[in-house]
């Protein structure tokens, strides 16, 4: 939806989005996380591309859509965005995930931890 509505070349009367342009030409400004936050995947996208948005899809946060909304914006063609999030989301977050679980509820630990509660 992002790349239909910057393809578009309609001037947006939003709000929401006057304050989000106004908060890009501020960076150095950003006090709060929330902005630095978003002002950081917007760069992290333009800056690095297919590594940035695997970065965001690898760990689990709630900023990745945040990064699909700016792949959108940027124009950022879809197999490179579908690529990078597949091998993101599939490979690499779904084996942290993985050996976390294992990890966590492994007998020694369970045990470990009955101890203490115990």
């Amino acid at each position: 939806m992002a790349r239909a509505a910057w393809l578009s070349g309609a001037e947006p009367d939003d709000e929401d989005y006057q304050k989000f342009e106004e908060m890009l030409d501020q960076t150095e400004s950003a006090q709060d996380f929330a902005s630095r936050a978003k002002v950081a995947v917007q760069k992290l996208i333009q800056k690095v591309g297919f590594f940035g948005i695997l970065a965001c899809a690898s760990i689990p946060n709630p900023l990745f859509d945040l990064a699909g909304f700016t792949c959108g914006h940027f124009l950022v063609p879809f197999w490179t965005c579908f690529g990078a999030t597949l091998i993101g989301k599939a490979v690499i977050k779904m084996h942290i995930q993985k050996l976390f679980v294992i990890i966590t509820f492994s007998k020694h630990i369970v045990e470990q931890m009955v101890s203490l509660i115990g």
